[in-house]
């Protein structure tokens, strides 16, 4: 009887719970599945964007509006327009229409140009407009032979006029 040899086996299986686990995704097919599932999601974004609430005026805006760029013939980059603060005449071919060149970050647009260009650093106070720049510093910019950039935290901002202060503030 061979079939006897197998019954305690085939008893046994079919007591014993059986168990399946599923292969778990490797990392790999994990950030694939994840990459997949972003560019979907972008795909669904973007089809929405082409649809009632997409604005074509909007395409027409550069990210250069409300800049001044500097070029030194070579390298160029973008500031404020209200963070140039003192400009003199000879320096003029140093603030063109369009930029040529190569796009620098301020900080290494700085590094180049020292010899004509400077950073002037400014308070909270100075850029919100509450107080204006003391008179030396009026003068010193005046008398500057380079372009000052106002900076805070070494990096160029917009520094507003100073307000009017009425007689009812404290």
């Amino acid at each position: 009887m061979r079939t006897s040899r197998f019954l305690p086996l085939l008893l046994a299986a079919a007591v014993l719970p059986t168990t399946y686990a599923a292969p778990q995704p490797t990392k790999t097919q994990l950030a694939h599945q994840t990459l997949e599932a972003r560019a979907a999601h972008l795909e669904r974004v973007h089809n929405t964007q082409k649809g009632s609430a997409f604005n074509p005026a909007k395409q027409n805006q550069s990210m250069l509006n409300g800049m001044t760029i500097l070029n030194d013939g070579q390298r160029w980059t973008a500031v404020p327009k209200s963070s140039v603060l003192s400009q003199p005449e000879k320096l003029a071919d140093k603030f063109p229409d369009k930029p040529s060149g190569v796009y620098v970050t301020w900080s290494e647009f700085l590094r180049y140009n020292r010899s004509w260009l400077g950073n002037f650093p400014v308070t909270v106070n100075n850029i919100k407009g509450n107080s204006p720049l003391s008179t030396s510093q009026r003068k010193h910019l005046a008398k500057s032979k380079r372009v000052a950039i106002a900076t805070f935290n070494n990096n160029p901002v917009s520094v507003l006029p100073p307000r009017a202060h009425s007689s009812d503030e404290n």
